[in-house]
């Protein structure tokens, strides 16, 4: 049973996507929704843009300003107010909470007290082309003892469930997977079980 979801959100094109597969699976199984900002530290901590071309030559820290402090609550309140909204427009809890830190280490830790952490493929400081993950969400993957949905640019509900198993140890200990359906599922008038998957379970 899904019963939290954690939604790590930021300025990105990635986000809105992420907050619309979050409030779809939160109705599909009344699930109580946690949105989450990590205002980033380590730019905080050094400048942005620092050249690193003599590895021996001290970088001076920066401290931050108050002004500085009070663009990123402004930016963080902005955002999580605007996911609350929609989440309550569409007739679910939620709460919201911001922190700082490096954001992978704390999307991982404060998803452990939830089911499914759902968030985009890629972040608002993401390098690379499309093609590739950003580095929060793959550190996130790795990281996170929560199972963790990465949501491409464009919102598309989920329909099909396509489970992989690669006869590692991780996997050998999966002795079954548990498939429940919000509806009764008829397998002759409907073949190819559409339902969403509620819980990969690993047995002992």
């Amino acid at each position: 049973m899904i019963a939290s979801l954690l939604v790590p959100v930021d300025s990105s094109t990635y986000a809105e996507p992420a907050q619309e597969q979050a409030v779809a699976l939160a109705k599909a199984y009344q699930a109580r929704v946690t949105g989450l900002y990590v205002l980033d530290v380590r730019y905080l901590e050094m400048p942005p843009y620092v050249d690193y071309s003599y590895a021996f030559e001290a970088v001076p820290q920066v401290i931050p300003t108050a002004d500085l402090m009070d663009s990123f609550k402004a930016k963080s309140e902005h955002i999580l107010g605007e996911l609350a909204e929609f989440v309550r427009a569409a007739g679910l809890s939620v709460e919201t909470r911001a922190e700082e830190g490096v954001p992978s280490q704390v999307i991982a830790e404060v998803g452990r007290a939830h089911d499914l952490i759902v968030m985009g493929k890629r972040g608002e400081h993401a390098k690379w082309t499309k093609d590739f993950l950003g580095s929060t969400a793959e550190q996130v993957t790795r990281r996170s003892a929560t199972p963790v949905l990465l949501v491409e640019p464009v919102y598309r509900p989920l329909s099909k469930a396509l489970v992989l198993f690669d006869g590692s140890n991780p996997a050998n200990r999966f002795e079954g997977i548990s498939l429940e359906r919000d509806v009764d599922w008829n397998p002759e008038e409907d073949p190819a079980p559409v339902g969403l998957i509620r819980r990969c379970c690993a047995c002992p």
